[in-house]
């Protein structure tokens, strides 16, 4: 389904996906340090727990979504080593 066909279809669930007021708070710079850091460290288990199920997924997957599920390994790695560099420099 084209994108487009997402956000027409499904606007509300689109909108509850991406504008939540978390969001909001992280992009205004309006969420305290302490809560920020609450969250890094728990995101930062969700996406280390996520790479491992989708490395044994890949393995069982159908050969044609094998390259959307590395794809997605590869960005979920690169997502591990930013929260790893945000807390080493807060001191997590």
């Amino acid at each position: 389904m084209p994108v487009a066909e997402l956000l027409q279809r499904h606007a509300d669930a689109w909108r509850g996906a991406t504008a939540h007021p978390f969001l909001a708070a992280v992009r205004d710079g309006a969420v305290p340090r302490a809560a920020f850091d609450t969250w890094l460290v728990q995101d930062a288990r969700f996406v280390a727990d996520l790479l491992r199920f989708q490395a044994r997924l890949l393995a069982r997957a159908p050969r044609p979504a094998q390259a959307v599920l590395a794809g997605g390994l590869v960005a979920l790695v690169e997502e591990l080593a930013w929260f790893e560099e945000q807390a080493a420099v807060r001191a997590l």
